[in-house]
């Protein structure tokens, strides 16, 4: 494993610079080629988790704050929220960086019958019943007021 912490990014937070070194392991070792761009998006993103995380905590690990419409409802805070996504997707980008998406050539249908084919006779819904209408009793009196 041919390992160089000076390839590493310029990273801000030790979060970030962990997880590079998570990821460069996961990977093999080498952030060379066509790793290393989805290796470095997926640091920047556990960065900026790690970054979020750290204002939080200076802030005293607020939960809510006020907000909203009139700007006195209590709501969510704002960093705990930008905080979700960031982690989210950064765990997008590792799940990514470790199966990398199938080469091109359309989406891939998962098992199973493809919609709208023919099942078997069998499961097929019975044809509706055709009913008569009732015959109406009501004719002549409508031949009265239309003649």
């Amino acid at each position: 494993m041919s390992r160089k912490r000076d390839d590493a990014p310029a990273l801000e937070t030790e979060a970030g610079r962990r997880a590079w070194e998570n990821a460069l392991e996961a990977v093999g070792g080498d952030a060379s080629g066509e790793v290393r761009e989805p290796l470095e998006r997926y640091a920047r993103a556990a960065d900026l988790a790690g970054m979020l995380r750290e204002e939080w905590t200076k802030s005293g690990r607020p939960a809510t704050s006020t907000g909203g419409a009139t700007g006195k409802a209590l709501v969510p805070h704002p960093l705990v929220k930008m905080m979700a996504e960031a982690e989210q997707e950064a765990a997008k980008l590792y799940e990514q960086l470790l199966r990398p998406a199938p080469a091109a050539g359309g989406v891939r249908r998962g098992p199973g019958r493809p919609i709208g084919s023919v099942s078997a006779p069998d499961r097929r819904p019975e044809p509706p019943m055709i009913r008569r209408a009732p015959r109406l009793h009501h004719e002549p009196e409508l031949r009265e007021v239309a003649g």
